[in-house]
């Protein structure tokens, strides 16, 4: 997901004001979070880890946050 951020920002040109734009609204929808944020997922919670395949609950994540993304403002290439 970072790789793809990263890519989509340098595709559209973003500026350093721009992506400080986006991560503010990135950052007003989770900072109440923060001090209790979980810690996350282990590989083989999100993968299959003999063929290394993302789960459905995982993909559905990944779905969810790049929409989410998008809707902020994030064009993908594809």
């Amino acid at each position: 997901m970072a790789a793809e951020v990263g890519h989509a920002c340098s595709r559209m040109g973003l500026t350093r004001r721009a992506a400080n734009d986006l991560v503010l609204k990135i950052l007003d929808k989770y900072e109440e979070q923060i001090a209790d944020a979980p810690l996350g997922s282990e590989f083989q919670e999100c993968y299959d880890v003999r063929t290394a395949l993302p789960s459905r609950e995982y993909l559905d994540l990944y779905a969810r946050v790049r929409n989410e993304l998008t809707a902020l403002g994030l064009e993908f290439p594809y």
